[in-house]
């Protein structure tokens, strides 16, 4: 059975304990029905007590752990809010840790930032390599996100994706673009890394200007310029000419 946003909504609903009456009849006599839909439930069940954990560094090995007890059918059915929720409380609790708002440098990063940042558009194109309905159908869920500024909900949707596709270029370079609009410059920074060493990406460039902005946005200005020069002797066109532009105010 495939499951659509209604059902994951009851799902919440039922471990949250907001069903009752007949709809709470009805729910409960389809999971006896539909045996994938028990898997679900039971799947979020183990997902929701990891948010209780206060081993955080333990969270992607546990739902690692989950996904191989459910088999490989799991990732296509897995309602990517939990998903989501349990992400954000892991990187408020690291930024909270590492001192986010703590200035490695004297020059002011957020206003440096203010004035460059502008968000990559949309590609809302179907890769080769995404043939899978779900995969592809997810991707432009996340790209509408995306593009009406609701970066909130195209993370929700981009890390579902990674869920089932960890190594996609496109996803993992608008999950950063998401997360450093969203005020998450080193979590950004990870995935932004990543996409911009691939010399063979088509987002390379542009990865590494957004992984130079999320620097700046933490006032780490020697390696911002680091990556800064790399973009004024590698790259061509649009983000040649915003390094050298910004290695000026540096």
């Amino acid at each position: 059975m495939n499951h659509d946003q209604e059902t994951y909504e009851l799902i919440e609903q039922y471990l949250e304990g907001r069903l009752a009456g007949q709809a709470l009849l009805d729910f409960e006599q389809t999971m006896r029905e539909d045996a994938s839909l028990t898997k679900e439930v039971e799947l979020q069940r183990e997902v929701q007590a990891l948010l209780v954990e206060e081993d955080i560094n333990s969270l992607d090995r546990q739902l690692t752990d989950i996904r191989k007890d459910y088999g490989p059918e799991v990732p296509k059915l897995l309602p990517f809010r939990k998903i989501w929720f349990a992400a954000a409380a892991v990187l408020v609790l690291a930024i909270i840790s590492i001192g986010f708002f703590t200035k490695a440098d004297p020059i002011d990063g957020e206003q440096l930032y203010v004035s460059y940042f502008e968000p990559y558009p949309a590609d809302n194109s179907v890769r080769s390599t995404e043939d899978d309905p779900t995969l592809i159908s997810q991707m432009e869920r996340a790209l509408e996100a995306y593009a009406n500024e609701d970066f909130k909900a195209a993370v929700q949707e981009l890390l579902g994706y990674l869920y089932v596709d960890e190594d996609n270029s496109r996803a993992r370079f608008y999950l950063g673009i998401s997360l450093l609009a969203q005020g998450y410059a080193e979590k950004a920074a990870e995935s932004l890394l990543e996409v911009a060493e691939e010399s063979d990406s088509i987002y390379a460039d542009p990865a590494r200007w957004y992984y130079a902005l999320s620097l700046i946005r933490q006032s780490k200005r020697s390696s911002a310029r680091k990556e800064l020069k790399r973009l004024e002797k590698d790259a061509k066109g649009k983000y040649q000419k915003l390094a050298i532009e910004m290695l000026d105010e540096l």
